[in-house]
């Protein structure tokens, strides 16, 4: 599993796809994979204008 570092990029190539399709948007949470593994991630859109992730981590499902 890749650390934070390095996904934060990989991550962030999806987020610009995210922002193409849909520019208004204050906040995006998504799924990708890299290596065969899943991560989920969200950021969201400061008011100086920069996107901050709040976070990058394994994709998990809550079972009951």
């Amino acid at each position: 599993m890749k650390s934070f570092e390095e996904l934060k990029p990989i991550a962030e190539g999806y987020l610009q796809e995210q922002i193409a399709n849909h520019p208004n948007a204050v906040e995006f949470e998504f799924p990708f994979s890299e290596e065969g593994v899943r991560y989920e991630a969200k950021y969201t859109l400061e008011e100086d204008g920069t996107w901050k992730p709040d976070f990058i981590k394994p994709f998990t499902t809550d079972v009951l």
